[in-house]
């Protein structure tokens, strides 16, 4: 029958034909094209298709009986198609266990709608169903546990709820029952119904006789005490090695109790108190699993909310979390671990910049493991962290959109309202964007969700906004707001609540109700956490000293104290608290009767809404009056010609105009194009602080995402062009805004200014500026730096356009010379087998690092010079603990994988300008240049941190591996270079007898 369709190449043949007697017990045919299959199924009887796809089904069922899993998804969609002939009761249960398989295959690959499409397919209309619960219970729980877990992800709450309540009253497991409350406590506190949520959990939790007390139960100084006692059992040294919890039960109530801990913290932040201590006492009795990376960090957020912490039981806590989570959890677990890391944890001695790595992480592992809920937390949580970081809020705001519209999707409450709120304070500061609605308005939708937690962290953001732009009564109902709900972020150690003393004090200044022990209370606090971290809460501890010594009459401290905490805020990038300290020093200097010196914080304040890009609050500012961070002053016009003339680079020149002209303006896009043969022709294009320099010239014409049209009539008539979105849309620039609109900028919303180069008359080049999405940009008072620039850039590209003409005078010595450079390109390449040979004798081939001969060359080098010239070095040796263990174990395969594992660390941990090398077997050497004893120390503790997390998998199993460390630093006393290494020979083993894994170092 299908000798038709394969002679006319419609069914293509697998197999080898031998003879012209074709066998099909030992051949398989497929279609030639997708289409194909559907035409030959079009011609098939209608009343037959139900059985062929039954025994395409079965037959796809027979072949893969091995592994049914791999064609699970086509074999079900068979057997769906011919389901009524599954008409035995022990088929149709073998097909909803076919069903729940390929169904967590399409969820595992991200596809919940297919993988719950499949599901409800297997359910609908399948009479087994009637006495599943009693016939199959195992099968009946996978059945519907799975169908509630997909409702839940497609954002079918109701829907999830009814098969999860279905589930739990038919089933007799009280582990599966538990986890059926956990399943349901998720899915309520996605759906923002908190009271809820904590109900249900309180209902599994009595299953195993947990009780926990009511909210008002509890006061803070009773859980103080019981965060304290909890402490006492633990050492925090020994978080990172607790035992395995393997307890069932005890894995179902902690379970139970971190799904009970977000609707806890965002409407029962004293409950939430309650749960992390029981969480933590379990972990303390019973060992942990994947899932303590919540415990953790919880635990730590209470300490410090009740000052009980330092720094190094923080990091402590972040290192074990993050073992723990790795090496012990699932993607789900790490999720939910990095989410809390980057919320509880990082800022306290961190820069807090980098939770945002953490959060991103959490979204990665949310997704990829299907924990959506906390795929949309790390986008919140990132949102407020970046804000309150300072990021560019013309950066920021499409960040959030995108946030907002992943949140929407998942239907996820708490993610929605965090971010509409935060995006509605950062419209209002930037002008990018409209809010729908009033503040007001979404914080009663907030209220209505019970989302205290949002409405404290929006709260404190709006405190900022209303701090930056002196506005008494935005900081009078923040800060209300910001008193009744802030103890929702204060639990759980959140960043805002860092911010929260200095933010404050400075509202009750401005209020003139700032009291002794408000102010007191913000300098304890940032006294401390700035001695766990400087770069966050110096500029913070600065601040409130400033307003101490205002409040004592100490004009010089105060004056020295603002400028200060000016600098430190600046420094770090943090914008708007440069912007609040602006506004302070400017308010005092004004109630002292002393305008100049209020104008010169004026323009502080201005320049930094300026880098925040709070472009809308300083166009809404009462102050008109021109002042920019970087004012026109003789000595900056000086500073910049001297800097552009020094040039003799074509390079290095058209590099700094542009940061010059990027760090004055905040252009998000430049473009520098200079005149050549009276063409225009691309030189430097920079964009978002990215520069790329084209050697050689582009012209024009070739170039993407650039105005070509106003370019060429800025460089015609040599005036300098100014356009947003008004210039635009009123089509008043020179009749080319509709060419602009439609063919260069598309849907263009912000500014841009484009400047012509001349010099005596000719042109020279043009300049092109950018910011895409703020249409007050390139004002005023910025304009006539951005015309002197261009007008120094113009004589110095000229100055070194008249330098080229007379280097081409000498073209004619260089074509003589032309010989000698075919000799010394003759010896190039001799020159470079030497230098291959070379690195071949000073390389070790397993691990590509420098071998002994290399390193003792560079060690003797850096003695010499130390001896000459007094530069400090040091050398680190390291061994690998126990490898003969691991050889003798895993075997010398696994041994060498371990041995470029560790060179791999030294790639991230080693400077440019230090050495690593393999000496021998498992042992390593660095040489540290330039370099003091605690340098030297931190570099190696990190590292030895970074090897004791790593490991490597061999055979399918995981392989951990430690080092020992000695350190020997460079002493004038060393006659030879050999006293160095073996000095450093002797702290490595005394490391070794000191229990290994650990870092010593050696003394003379």
């Amino acid at each position: 029958q299908l000798l038709p369709a394969i002679n006319d190449e419609f069914v293509v043949v697998e197999a080898n034909i031998k003879s012209p007697i074709l066998d099909e017990s030992n051949m398989r045919f497929h279609f030639i094209h997708d289409r194909v299959q559907e035409v030959a199924h079009r011609t098939l009887d209608p009343s037959s298709r139900a059985k062929v796809h039954y025994q395409l089904g079965t037959h796809l069922l027979q072949q893969a009986t091995a592994n049914p899993e791999v064609y699970s998804i086509r074999i079900v969609n068979h057997l769906y198609r011919g389901k009524q002939f599954i008409d035995t009761r022990v088929e149709q249960r073998e097909f909803l266990g076919l069903v729940i398989n390929a169904a967590k295959k399409a969820a595992s690959a991200g596809a919940f709608a297919e993988a719950l499409t499949i599901v409800h397919q297997g359910m609908h209309e399948n009479p087994c169903l009637d006495d599943l619960w009693s016939v199959d219970p195992e099968l009946a729980y996978q059945v519907y546990s799975e169908r509630g877990e997909l409702e839940y992800l497609n954002s079918n709450f109701e829907r999830a709820e009814y098969f999860v309540r279905q589930a739990i009253g038919n089933t007799d497991s009280l582990l599966d029952k538990a986890s059926l409350y956990t399943q349901w406590v998720q899915q309520a506190t996605l759906n923002a119904d908190y009271q809820k949520a904590v109900n249900v959990a309180r209902e599994g939790l009595a299953l195993f006789d947990v009780s926990l007390p009511e909210e008002a139960q509890l006061s803070t100084a009773a859980l103080r005490c019981n965060v304290s006692d909890s402490l006492d059992s633990l050492s925090f040294n020994d978080l990172a090695h607790l035992p395995v919890l393997t307890d069932k039960t005890q894995q179902a109530i902690l379970a139970l109790l971190i799904a009970m801990g977000p609707p806890c913290y965002r409407a029962f932040p004293r409950l939430w108190s309650s749960v992390v201590i029981a969480q933590f006492k379990l972990i303390s009795a019973y060992g942990a699993n994947g899932a303590t990376g919540y415990t953790l960090p919880a635990i730590g957020g209470l300490m410090v909310n009740h000052q009980l912490a330092d720094s190094q039981q923080i990091k402590l806590l972040y290192d074990a979390t993050e073992r723990l989570t790795r090496k012990r959890g699932d993607t789900s677990a790490q999720s939910m671990g990095f989410l809390m890391m980057g919320s509880s944890l990082n800022h306290w001695f961190r820069a807090q910049r980098l939770a945002s790595d953490d959060y991103m992480a959490a979204y990665r592992c949310g997704q990829q493991s299907g924990n959506l809920q906390y795929a949309v937390y790390g986008f919140g949580h990132d949102t407020y962290c970046r804000f309150f970081s300072g990021e560019s809020l013309s950066e920021l705001v499409p960040r959030v959109e995108h946030y907002l519209e992943y949140a929407m999707q998942r239907g996820n409450t708490w993610g929605i309202d965090l971010m509409t709120g935060a995006l509605g304070v950062m419209y209002r500061l930037s002008g990018i964007g409209h809010f729908r609605g009033s503040f007001e308005q979404h914080v009663a939708q907030a209220e209505a969700n019970h989302n205290h937690q949002v409405l404290a962290i929006l709260s404190c953001m709006r405190l900022i906004e209303g701090l930056v732009g002196n506005d008494r009564i935005i900081v009078q109902k923040s800060l209300e707001r910001c008193e009744r709900y802030i103890e929702h972020i204060s639990v759980q150690g959140l960043l805002p609540m860092a911010h929260w003393p200095g933010l404050r004090a400075l509202a009750l200044s401005q209020l003139e109700q700032l009291d002794t022990d408000s102010l007191n209370v913000a300098i304890t606090r940032y006294q401390t956490w700035a001695e766990w971290q400087p770069d966050n809460f110096s500029h913070w501890l600065t601040l409130m000293r400033a307003e101490q010594a205002r409040r004592q009459g100490d004009m010089p401290q105060t004056l020295e104290d603002y400028d200060a905490a000016l600098r430190q805020a600046q420094k770090q990038g943090q914008w708007h608290t440069a912007a609040m300290i602006a506004t302070r020093a400017q308010h005092y200097w004004q109630s002292k009767g002393h305008p100049g010196f209020a104008s010169e914080y004026s323009s502080q304040r201005h320049h930094a809404m300026e880098r925040w890009d709070a472009i809308e609050l300083i166009h809404d500012s009462e102050r008109k009056t021109r002042s920019t961070g970087y004012a026109m002053s003789m000595d900056v016009v000086i500073e910049i010609a001297q800097a552009l003339s020094a040039f003799t680079e074509h390079e290095q020149l058209v590099s700094e105009v542009s940061r010059i002209l990027v760090r004055q303006t905040g252009a998000q896009r430049l473009a520098l194009l200079q005149c050549e043969d009276d063409e225009l022709k691309l030189v430097m294009d920079v964009e978002h602080h990215l520069e790329k320099y084209f050697e050689p010239s582009v012209r024009l014409e070739h170039v993407n995402n650039l105005p070509t049209e106003m370019i060429r009539h800025v460089a015609r008539v040599k005036k300098l062009q100014h356009i947003n979105e008004n210039t635009l849309t009123n089509r008043s620039w020179h009749n080319r805004a509709e060419d602009i609109k439609r063919n260069q900028l598309g849907e263009f919303s912000g500014s841009a200014v484009t400047v012509p180069l001349v010099y005596l008359g000719d042109l020279v080049g043009v300049l092109y500026l950018e910011h895409s999405r703020n249409r007050y940009a390139f004002n005023d008072r910025q304009m006539p730096i951005v015309e002197f620039i261009a007008a120094q850039a113009a004589i110095s590209i000229r100055n070194l356009d008249l330098m080229r003409a007379l280097a081409r005078e000498g073209e004619a010595r260089a074509e003589a010379e032309m010989r000698m450079r075919f000799a010394d390109a003759e010896m190039a390449s001799h020159d470079k087998v030497t230098k291959q040979l070379q690195h071949l004798a000073n390389t070790d081939a397993l691990t590509q690092l420098p071998n002994r001969r290399f390193f003792m060359s560079e060690l003797q080098q850096s003695h010499d010079l130390f001896k000459r010239k007094g530069h400090q070095a040091a050398v680190v040796m390291m061994d690998i603990d126990s490898f003969k263990v691991i050889n003798d174990r895993y075997g010398h395969s696994a041994g060498d994988e371990v041995l470029k594992a560790l060179a791999k660390q030294f790639n991230h941990a080693v400077r440019m300008n230090d050495i690593a090398a393999r000496i021998g077997g498992e042992e390593f050497a660095l040489l540290i240049r330039d370099a003091d004893m605690p340098q030297v120390l931190a570099i190696a503790e990190r590292l030895r941190q970074a090897i004791e997390l790593d490991s490597i998998v061999h055979s399918g199993e995981e392989v951990d591996y430690t080092v020992s460390i000695g350190i020997s630093l460079f002493e004038t006393q060393d006659d030879e270079f050999e006293s160095i290494l073996n000095r450093a020979d002797r702290a490595l083993y005394r490391a070794k007898s000191l229990g290994k894994n650990r870092v010593c170092h050696g003394a003379l």
